[in-house]
Formats: structure tokens, C-alpha cells, sequence
């Protein structure tokens, strides 16, 4: 397991979040969504900087030489 953490402007973290599918298929219904989770955000991230924490896990799966 691999684990690693980037900090990264608001803006970067809602454009980033705004461009998965599931957002997408909002359409116009997604700018409350986004404003909103940009409110609670700032509450935890003040300074406008948002740590974003990354896990790996990778399972590797050999095949017997024949």
C-alpha cells in the first residue's frame, strides 16, 4: 500500500470533482452541488488550499511459465 497526499487551490479540487461523470450527467443541476461543496470546503480549508489524501494498493497476479 502506497499512500501520498497533494495540496491543490479550491478551484483546482472543484474542477477536478466537476469533471467526473456522475457530474456530468447533472448538467446544469451540478452548480449548486459544486457552490456548495465550495462552502463546506472553505470552512475546512480556509486558507483556499485543499489537501487531498491518495491510497494505492496493487495486486500483482503471475502466470506459471509453461
Amino acid at each position: 500500500m502506497l499512500r501520498w497526499t497533494r495540496t491543490v487551490p479550491l478551484a483546482t479540487h472543484l474542477a477536478m470533482l466537476g469533471s467526473r461523470s456522475y457530474f456530468a450527467a447533472l448538467g446544469p443541476a451540478a452548480a449548486p452541488v459544486l457552490e456548495d461543496e465550495r462552502a463546506a470546503l472553505l470552512k475546512v480549508f480556509p486558507d483556499g488550499r485543499v489537501e487531498e489524501a491518495y491510497r494505492l494498493d496493487l495486486t500483482v497476479a503471475r502466470r506459471p511459465v509453461s
